[in-house]
């Protein structure tokens, strides 16, 4: 169990590098990056993911691109970590001032107070994407509960 859980913290760190190459994001757009991460996580979990873009921006500023890269990794990540990766889904809104991006899985869900609060290092990816968001003025919104999957929620004002 160790052995596996260490390969797969080696494949995690090596997608994770080669993903974040700055220079990569900047030439592409928010649509792309969108691809591109559903794209990676589909072939490394063999496992499926709808996308669904109702409107999104033609750009966006590189420290904003970054959280939502990270934000979409981690949240499929978690998808398929803790959701079994069933049922995940991407979708993305765009106002013309408000980016709202959803992940969501048909997991079991969890109760996100008990998880905030428990100190549950599992919880960390959270409480650093959160963090990620809230920094650019954006916030994070976790709806999940028992038997009815989880949805995280990045909603941030685009300059």
């Amino acid at each position: 169990a160790i052995r596996e859980a260490l390969h797969e913290a080696m494949v995690d760190i090596r997608e994770l590098s080669a993903g974040l190459t700055l220079a990569k994001l900047e030439e592409m757009s928010p649509l792309m990056v969108l691809k591109e991460i559903i794209g990676a996580h589909e072939r490394r979990t063999e496992t499926a993911v709808a996308l669904k873009v109702d409107s999104i921006p033609e750009e966006l500023p590189m420290p904003l691109k970054i959280s939502v890269f990270r934000f979409v990794q981690e949240a499929l990540s978690n998808a398929y970590r803790h959701g079994v990766g069933i049922d995940q889904r991407v979708q993305c809104r765009f106002d013309g001032r408000q980016l709202e991006l959803d992940v969501a899985d048909g997991g079991p869900g969890f109760m996100p107070e008990t998880k905030a609060s428990s100190g549950d290092e599992s919880g960390l990816g959270l409480i650093g994407l959160r963090d990620r968001i809230e920094s650019l003025g954006g916030t994070l919104l976790i709806k999940s509960s028992p038997g009815k999957g989880t949805q995280l929620t990045m909603r941030c004002r685009v300059a």
